[in-house]
């Protein structure tokens, strides 16, 4: 065989051993936790303003999506999307879908008075020192995780969004599933 022949088959043998070994262990490959789209969600617990603990497995367990809404009652995006988010909630809470508000660094009484007050209907948990942020990677809020029911953040909607929006990237995901 002449060596450019031998070069030429050589470098589709390479190539193709390559394409079997990424589709043989990307299939093996585990999901990364993290806090990226593509990554299994890190877990939490915190203390809904009922009182009550809520570990985000669990719900993510009952739920065919689960979205995560960081926010704080000082700031304005945050508040501006409370109407969307109570209509999201009030159109989806009944199919599988799970809204789960995380207030961020304020005492648990002053959130309580302020849900009451703009009458948000979905839970809330409170995130008092900020450690769920901090995880999080949160940095501006407001900021929307959407995951899926095996745990993955499928969609990350950073600041003020819609139910349009929400719609759109929940229909998304449950297409995917």
């Amino acid at each position: 065989m002449k060596p450019k022949k031998l070069l030429v088959l050589g470098a589709i043998v390479l190539l193709i051993t390559v394409l079997v070994w990424q589709n043989t262990s990307s299939g093996n490959a585990e999901v990364k936790a993290g806090t990226k789209v593509g990554n299994r969600v890190l877990d939490f617990e915190l203390t809904g303003l009922d009182g009550k603990k809520v570990k985000l497995t669990e719900v993510i367990a009952k739920n065919r999506v689960t979205l995560v809404n960081f926010w704080a009652t000082w700031c304005p995006p945050c508040r501006a999307e409370l109407p969307e988010l109570n209509r999201f909630y009030q159109r989806y809470s009944q199919q599988q879908i799970a809204l789960l508000g995380v207030n961020l660094q304020e005492e648990p009484s002053q959130v309580k008075s302020f849900v009451k007050k703009h009458r948000v209907i979905f839970p809330v948990l409170t995130d008092p020192a900020g450690q769920v942020a901090r995880i999080y990677n949160v940095y501006a809020i407001p900021v929307t995780f959407i995951i899926d029911q095996q745990g993955i953040i499928r969609q990350i909607v950073e600041g003020a969004t819609t139910l349009k929006v929400l719609q759109s990237k929940v229909e998304a995901v449950l297409k995917e599933q």
